[in-house]
């Protein structure tokens, strides 16, 4: 078992390689939780918390948190969770949160994806899920794990 601990000291190497596992905890804990509140929120009891986001149907930015408090909150808290539940460094898990927080912008955004250096890491995967609703509803290897990609 691997036990990360809270060091503000980012001097040492030992330090750098914890909060860098940290930053990947926090990006994978955040895309699980999202991939699965983001399906729940498709159900009939969640989708009118949910609605407002999908008034986007041709996705832009601005749709990456067009959304009602509750939607908002409940999808994006995966990246905090994982603080409380691993000791993990504080570092990377603001780090990993900043990501996950400015990819969503970059994910619902055609003219980001279009862009020359950003095409080579993001594809237009969760603009797929604005205009067929039922598929890619996460990350692309989520939705491949779990058959949900279109």
């Amino acid at each position: 078992m691997i036990i990360l601990v809270y060091d503000f000291n980012l001097k040492n190497t030992h330090t750098r390689l914890i909060m860098i596992i940290s930053l990947f905890l926090t990006v994978i804990s955040y895309d699980i939780w999202f991939y699965f509140m983001h399906r729940l929120f498709h159900t009939k009891l969640l989708y009118k918390y949910h609605k407002k986001h999908h008034e986007y149907v041709i996705s832009k930015r601005e749709a990456a948190t067009y959304g009602t408090l509750v939607d908002n909150g409940l999808t994006s808290c995966g990246g905090i969770i994982v603080f409380f539940i691993l000791p993990i460094n504080i570092y990377g898990c603001i780090i990993g949160n900043i990501y996950v927080y400015l990819r969503g912008f970059v994910l619902h955004c055609p003219i980001l994806l279009n862009n020359y250096y950003l095409k080579k890491i993001y594809t237009d995967h969760h603009l797929k899920h604005h205009l067929y609703f039922n598929c890619n509803y996460g990350q692309e290897w989520l939705d491949s794990l779990f058959g949900t990609s279109y």
